[in-house]
């Protein structure tokens, strides 16, 4: 598996249409991309960034669950942290692989309830600068 630079357009794209909630895009974005036999399984997207306060919010999706070796979620949090203190993500509280994932960056969570929908709350998942260079997948 390679992760893919420099097609920021078709990799948001890619991921817009395996996420449940973004039939509108990301607008202006960053994006990498995690290819594996010439196609893409996975797909990160930098958006909704705030240089004033330094901080962004990233969106994945994926079709393969074999993507999130340590290397790749390695590179693909060293990326905003170049720039950002904070990196920011929302998913459903049904979605426990992704929680799991953050849970192991050392992630704070905040629970809004109903905001996915009536019965259904969004988690953010807050991990800022320090966090992740606790954590274990962090390269110094």
């Amino acid at each position: 598996m390679n992760v893919l630079y420099g097609q920021n357009e078709a990799v948001a794209d890619w991921v817009a249409v395996n996420m449940d909630d973004v039939s509108r895009g990301f607008g202006e974005c960053a994006a990498l991309g995690v290819v594996s036999h010439g196609r893409i399984i996975a797909g990160a997207v930098y958006h909704n960034w705030s240089p004033e306060t330094e901080v962004i919010e990233i969106s994945c999706a994926a079709i393969d669950p074999r993507w999130a070796t340590r290397s790749i979620l390695t590179e693909l949090f060293e990326y905003p942290f170049r720039f950002c203190r904070l990196v920011t993500s929302r998913f459903s509280e049904e979605n426990t692989r992704v929680e799991k994932l953050w849970q192991a960056f050392g992630a704070d969570f905040i629970r809004l309830p109903d905001m996915r929908a009536e019965g259904e709350a969004e988690i953010v998942a807050l991990l800022k600068l320090s966090q992740w260079k606790e954590s274990r997948l962090y390269n110094g």
